[in-house]
């Protein structure tokens, strides 16, 4: 039964390793493509509305401005934290072989309860600004392109991310349960074979004494 919850342990500590790769992923492409600063950018924007779709390319200027939302929320700010703050529970649960299978269990369920309001924060954001017009220059000639803000697909790639780590941390979590009832069956067998084994009386050699007939 031990070694059921090492293994149990060790692949909890491997979920919690992918956690913590795909929150630093999620920081590298808010900072890198989601939340650039000031400046021109060029990028491609395709017109699903034709059929076939239509590609365009052109410059497009930025104020240094949150892509991933359309209002005073900053969710390229609230993605840093999410993934700051996933990345501390991450690290907890990456010790789970050497944890108490509680402390992994409470670490699993924040971290699922964490990681899926931001998926959905992310999710919910994302799909409001993929629908707002957005200016850029094509030949020359500002033009409003109807179908979303730039880099739709580093949203998408986001928020997915976002949805893989709440699957791993609910992941771990079961794990920590199975190891929970794993430890306390152990326990409750080791119990019994110190305190419930009784021993067989000792019984005399030899044949019993003849009762005398009467």
């Amino acid at each position: 039964m031990a070694g059921s919850n090492k293994a149990l342990g060790a692949l909890a500590a491997f979920l919690s390793v992918a956690e913590i790769a795909f929150a630093i992923t999620i920081i590298v492409l808010v900072a890198d493509q989601l939340w650039p600063g000031a400046g021109s950018y060029y990028g491609c924007y395709w017109d699903y509305s034709q059929s076939p779709a239509q590609q365009y390319c052109g410059t497009w200027t930025s104020s240094g401005v949150c892509l991933m939302t359309d209002n005073s929320v900053n969710v390229c700010r609230y993605s840093y934290a999410a993934a700051a703050i996933g990345i501390v529970a991450a690290i907890i649960t990456v010790f789970a072989m050497c944890l108490p299978p509680v402390a992994t269990l409470l670490a699993g369920l924040f971290g699922s309860i964490w990681w899926l309001a931001y998926a959905i924060t992310a999710t919910a954001y994302s799909k409001d600004v993929n629908n707002q017009e957005f200016s850029v220059t094509l030949a020359g000639q500002t033009v409003t392109i109807p179908w979303g803000y730039p880099r739709g697909n580093y949203r998408t790639m986001v928020y997915a991310l976002a949805w893989t780590t709440f699957c791993c941390c609910m992941v771990v979590m079961a794990l920590a349960f199975a190891m929970m009832k794993g430890k306390g069956k152990e326990e409750g067998e080791s119990y019994a074979n110190k305190n419930g084994h009784i021993e067989d009386p000792v019984k005399p050699a030899g044949n019993p004494p003849a009762t005398a007939a009467v």
